[in-house]
């Protein structure tokens, strides 16, 4: 099946919060999910990814100026490749954002539930 990577919207908060409750077993991602795939912080807006497969969403990641807030992927579809290109994804929209690495886990508002799981 292909799949597919578009902009994650407000309409899809309750399938990625499904997603992150699947995908994030130990980070609890899926209880503050509107704030890490929407919110933003003063000095930034964060841009939220989809990875679709048919009608379903299988991953998500998000990035907030230098900072890759999350990264997630539904178990069932790990070790797809959906993983390698939201992160693909996610590098080119930091770079849109002019950045030229990205960092993750210390994002000011954001690091104590940084949506990695270990």
């Amino acid at each position: 099946m292909d799949m597919r990577i578009d902009e994650l919207g407000p309409g899809d908060l309750d399938e990625a919060t499904a997603l992150l409750a699947s995908a994030c077993a130990f980070d609890r991602a899926d209880v503050v999910a509107a704030e890490k795939l929407f919110g933003g912080a003063p000095s930034h807006q964060a841009k939220g990814l989809a990875a679709r497969q048919g009608c379903g969403l299988v991953g998500v990641a998000v990035v907030a100026a230098r900072w890759l807030r999350l990264l997630a992927v539904v178990p069932s579809a790990r070790q797809t490749g959906i993983g390698s290109t939201l992160l693909g994804e996610a590098i080119a929209a930091g770079r849109a954002m002019g950045e030229k690495r990205l960092r993750t886990g210390d994002e000011p508002g954001n690091y104590l539930a940084p949506g990695i799981d270990a």
